[in-house]
């Protein structure tokens, strides 16, 4: 039922009984509950108009900013990855560990993009490690693919996905 409030509420402000009037009678009582939840729970705001709601905008993936250790991290699965390493750095697995580090891609003296990279760090060999927090969805995007085969090319670096 959530769900369901909050697509009509992307598409346009209404009141709260403009929205009720988009259900059948015998599910106005569990819309009306949902609403009150999605207001408290903060996904659906005040609209532009009086009296008027609307769905709160989402993160085109659907991730959650998450806070850890006075750090913003773009979703809880990067948050949990730092951790992870956080932890392994600890107990000497690894070592310099780093996050959002920049590789430019340069050609013919022309700046091309810059490839951001989750986290870096060195193995136990002293081999540097890349890594990269992506859901599935995002880890097939073609512009994301051709960025990494490109980076991997030039600096002679795999980067792995996690």
């Amino acid at each position: 039922m959530k769900e369901r409030i909050i697509n009509i509420l992307q598409e346009e402000e209404l009141t709260r009984k403009e929205l009720l009037w988009k259900f059948p009678p015998s599910e106005k009582g569990a819309v009306d509950r949902a609403f009150t939840i999605l207001l408290i729970e903060g996904a659906i705001v005040p609209g532009s108009k009086e009296n008027t709601y609307k769905a709160k905008k989402t993160n085109k993936y659907r991730n959650v900013k998450t806070e850890i250790d006075g750090m913003i991290f773009d979703s809880k699965k990067e948050g949990q990855r730092y951790l992870d390493l956080k932890v392994l750095q600890q107990s000497g697995e690894i070592s310099d560990l780093k996050m959002q580090v920049p590789f430019a891609y340069d050609e013919g003296g022309k700046h091309i993009f810059k490839y951001l990279a989750d986290f870096t760090y060195k193995d136990k060999e002293g081999n540097m490690i890349i890594e990269d927090v992506k859901s599935a969805k995002t880890a097939k995007l073609p512009v994301y693919r051709l960025k990494k085969k490109l980076i991997e090319a030039r600096y002679g670096v795999v980067i792995s996905e996690v």
